[in-house]
Formats: structure tokens, sequence, C-alpha cells
């Protein structure tokens, strides 16, 4: 097997690995909120948005830690876990409109560490 084989294994399993982990982590710990304050049903549609863009922005953001070019492509790339379950979930609640909302939230969530994961790994020279 190649380097780059090596990395992109990684990365494919390191993407899916940690949008299963956040969206089990964060619907867990929201559910446990709304349950514990007797949240009406309209703060779960939010909440869940919330975990959409959590778990974008976290899952773009390590799984992209090595790469240096094409930063933008790569942290898309990384949450295309999270983008078909957003596909399932609005299929099944039959709204395109939630579907619509799931991509901005996930292409904002992952431009969003795409600009840090940048900022990080620029070296300025003296």
């Amino acid at each position: 097997m190649k380097k780059t084989d090596n990395i992109l294994l990684g990365f494919v399993l390191k993407s899916v690995f940690l949008s299963i982990a956040f969206v089990v982590f964060l619907t867990a710990v929201f559910s446990k909120i709304v349950i514990t304050f007797d949240l009406d049903n309209l703060y779960c549609s939010y909440l869940g948005y919330a975990v959409l863009f959590i778990t974008s922005f976290i899952t773009a953001l390590l799984s992209t830690m090595n790469f240096k070019n094409s930063l933008a492509l790569m942290c898309v790339l990384s949450n295309i876990p999270v983008i078909i379950l957003s596909v399932i979930n609005s299929i099944v609640n039959k709204s395109f409109i939630q579907l619509a909302i799931c991509a901005v939230i996930v292409i904002v969530g992952s431009l969003l560490s795409a600009i840090i994961n940048a900022k990080r790994t620029r070296k300025l020279k003296v």
C-alpha cells in the first residue's frame, strides 16, 4: 500500500468514526437537556441543527489536520456521512426545506473549520 492510500483510508475512517461519535454523543446530551427541562418539540429541531453544525465543524476540523492543500474541499468531503444522514432524515420527514437548511449548515461548519485549519497551518516567514 502506498503512503497516499494510507492517508486517504485514515481520512475516511476518521471522518466516519468522528461523525458517528459526535452525532450520538451530542444527540444524547441534547436529549437529556430536553427531557430534564421539559422543553417543547420546537426546540428539538433547533437542537438538531446545533448537533449538525457542531458535528460538521468538529469532524472537519479533526479529519483534515494533516492536509495542507484543498482544505475547503477536504472539509466538505469529511462531512459526507453527516450529509448522508441528513438526506435520509429529510426523506423520512418528507421535507426538502429541512434538507436545504441541513446542507447549508454542514457547508458553513465545514468552511469555518477550513478557515481555522488554514490559519493554523500557515507559517509566517521572518
